[in-house]
């Protein structure tokens, strides 16, 4: 399996990302993955919190708004 750290360098979209980032970088690479017409993400990280305006809520709302799951 391809390791990149910009899902720009990949041609074609992936069916599933592996997200290992640090908390505050999650949102945006989800964002990115759906745009890019990846269905699936597994998030590993801690730290993205719960609740109105945390991270954790960011990247639920970065995933839905691309129908990534």
């Amino acid at each position: 399996l391809p390791t990149v750290s910009d899902l720009d360098q990949l041609v074609e979209p992936p069916d599933v990302v592996i997200v290992t980032a640090p908390a505050p970088a999650v949102p945006g690479i989800l964002s990115a993955a759906g745009a890019k017409g990846t269905a699936v993400a597994v998030v590993i990280s801690s730290g993205l919190g719960h609740g109105v305006g945390s991270l954790g809520e960011q990247a639920h709302t970065a995933a839905r708004e691309h129908g990534l799951r």
